[in-house]
């Protein structure tokens, strides 16, 4: 009964799976014959099925070690963003700072051309 099994199934192969649907639909094969060829057929289609789940599963893989590469350059990114961010707070601040000073300078260097003028009169 196996030789015969596998003499059926190899039969299929080689007419392959487009030529054994189609004698099915045709009705030439006897009862035990369309058995075993609706068997192979639905072996075909798990193994085709199996593949596929496969490939998807691989594909899905992919996509989630893409996608955590990405989270890992926008976390990379956003750490950067956030020390130019603190960067540019501190250089803020230092500006802020220097226009103080310089207007603290320039106030300074007004009184003192006041006095100057003032001076110049009082001696002449």
């Amino acid at each position: 009964m196996a030789d015969t099994n596998d003499r059926l199934w190899r039969e299929f192969e080689d007419l392959g799976e487009e030529t054994v649907r189609k004698q099915l639909a045709e009705h030439i094969y006897s009862e035990g014959r369309e058995r075993h060829a609706r068997q192979w057929l639905e072996y075909r289609d798990s193994l085709e099925s199996s593949a596929s789940r496969r490939q998807t599963l691989a594909i899905a893989r992919e996509a989630n070690d893409f996608a955590r590469s990405a989270n890992d350059a926008a976390v990379e990114a956003n750490a950067i963003a956030r020390n130019a961010a603190d960067s540019a707070s501190v250089s803020a601040a230092a500006a802020r700072t220097n226009n103080i000073i310089a207007t603290l300078a320039l106030i300074a260097a007004v009184i003192a051309i006041a006095l100057s003028i003032i001076g110049f009169f009082l001696s002449h």
